[in-house]
């Protein structure tokens, strides 16, 4: 602890604390320049502290590989900053340097991610230099966060280095200019950039530029990253690598001041599709696509279809299908059926076909009415069929000149279900029977159809005095 109500501590050499440092009162200033400090622990300087080593050469240098928090409420700042703690293990867990408070680094001040990782943990880090971050270093833009990169420098990602903008909804992850101006903003080769629901600002006019050989991480692929304050006269993001790429949501509000594009693509490589983008300056007609490899969808529906049965018969059971086209629509898709006499029922599905089954216990005419959303748009479809009660309703002899055919029409049945024909041969004491062969599984037709009797070995017609029928739905 450093705890200086006058007077200031001023090191003739590089200092390294192997612990946890606050400066509770007093200031940490120099006697000696361009020292690098070194801090294994936390490191925190209260609002009576104050860090005054701000000479060119210098840094403050955090490593380690335990986790390190940092806090500056003070009024003052760091000069260059310096992250080198254990390389990211992907089969470790990540211990990285925290940040408690905004970090200043500013005076000509640098942050540079030398190894391991660095979390801003939603506050500020402004920079009046680079941002570096370097092979196996790993810097990360929390939710809330914003990373401020110095005027006319660069944030640059080397090749083996990764950089992750994650913001949430409502809670953006930040990178824009300290102060006016403009920035580079680099992804090198083998470096790699992961992002969602970040906010890009101010780059210049080479853009958020992926080099040949850059990853982006298909599983953060800019979704839902707005890129504002645009150059005039180039590029907001420009990606030319040989990636695949699908970026939904993305957002380009501002159209530059003279001419520019949002997005481009300098190399016959790679494909980027844009699904539901938003703002003035999204779409085709601002891109810089030479050959052809960036694609602008709505991701939105345009049309669901109902399929199903004509007719159908009371207490039966029947499906009834919906298939969704759309412009490369994004998934979920929620559908939810409304259908008389029926429970509404709602599915969420990532796929453009779905299913309801649907049973009444009345008859007349009934309608579905399926809606279909995602998060761009609506369809809706309606479909009608009547319901009907299973009747016999005529049986005709047969006219086969030795034989008792019995031809019996069926009504109230459906092309998508079928019936057993039971018989009995008196109604006091007999029984129901199947009226085999040929009385079981009988394919229904819509609205009614016949079904003739001819008997069997079992069952010789001639000889019957008295036969009843019924038709049961199987």
């Amino acid at each position: 602890v450093i705890d200086k109500v006058l007077g200031s501590f001023l090191p003739d050499g590089a200092v390294l604390v192997d612990g946890d440092l606050r400066i509770a009162s007093g200031t940490w200033s120099y006697r000696t320049v361009d020292l690098t400090h070194v801090f294994r622990g936390d490191f925190t300087i209260d609002t009576s502290g104050l860090w005054e080593d701000h000479t060119a050469g210098g840094a403050v240098r955090f490593e380690g590989g335990g986790v390190q928090a940092f806090a500056d409420r003070s009024s003052g700042h760091l000069g260059n900053v310096v992250v080198t703690k254990t390389p990211v293990d992907p089969h470790l867990p990540i211990r990285p340097l925290t940040l408690e408070t905004d970090l200043r680094s500013l005076i000509r001040g640098a942050v540079t991610v030398e190894s391991g990782a660095f979390a801003l943990n939603g506050f500020r880090c402004i920079c009046d230099g680079d941002v570096t971050v370097h092979a196996g270093a790993y810097l990360r833009v929390d939710p809330g966060s914003n990373l401020q990169v110095g005027q006319g420098k660069a944030l640059v990602v080397n090749g083996k280095g990764r950089l992750d903008l994650l913001g949430t909804v409502g809670r953006p992850a930040l990178v824009e200019n300290q102060g006016l101006g403009k920035h580079a903003f680099r992804i090198m080769a083998d470096g790699t950039l992961g992002a969602q629901y970040a906010v890009i600002a101010d780059v210049d006019t080479d853009g958020l530029r992926v080099a040949d050989g850059a990853i982006i991480d298909p599983r953060l692929p800019l979704n839902y990253c707005s890129f504002i304050r645009p150059p005039s006269g180039g590029t907001l993001l420009q990606v030319e690598n040989d990636q695949l790429l699908e970026i939904v949501g993305a957002d380009f509000p501002d159209k530059p001041t003279l001419s520019g594009y949002n997005v481009g693509k300098g190399l016959k490589q790679g494909h980027l599709t844009f699904i539901a983008s938003t703002g003035a300056f999204a779409g085709e007609g601002y891109d810089d696509d030479l050959y052809e490899r960036i694609d602008w969808h709505s991701g939105g529906l345009t049309k669901v279809t109902i399929s199903g049965p004509a007719a159908a018969t009371l207490g039966g059971h029947y499906t009834f299908e919906a298939d969704v086209a759309g412009d490369l629509p994004l998934i979920p898709l929620t559908y939810t059926w409304t259908v008389t006499d029926v429970p509404e029922v709602v599915h969420t599905l990532s796929g453009l076909h779905d299913e309801t089954e649907c049973s009444w216990a009345t008859t007349g005419t009934k309608s579905l009415h399926l809606r279909v959303t995602n998060e761009v748009s609506a369809v809706e479809d309606t479909y009608q069929l009547s319901i009907a009660e299973l009747r016999i309703s005529g049986i005709l002899t047969g006219t086969v000149p030795g034989t008792n055919q019995w031809v019996l029409t069926l009504s109230g049945t459906s092309a998508d279900s079928h019936y057993r024909i039971d018989f009995r041969t008196n109604m006091v004491d007999g029984v129901w029977a199947p009226a085999a062969p040929g009385g079981t599984d009988v394919p229904g037709e819509d609205v009614q159809f016949e079904w003739t009797d001819t008997g069997g070995p079992d069952r010789d017609l001639d000889s019957l005095p008295e036969l009843y029928y019924r038709a049961v739905l199987e």
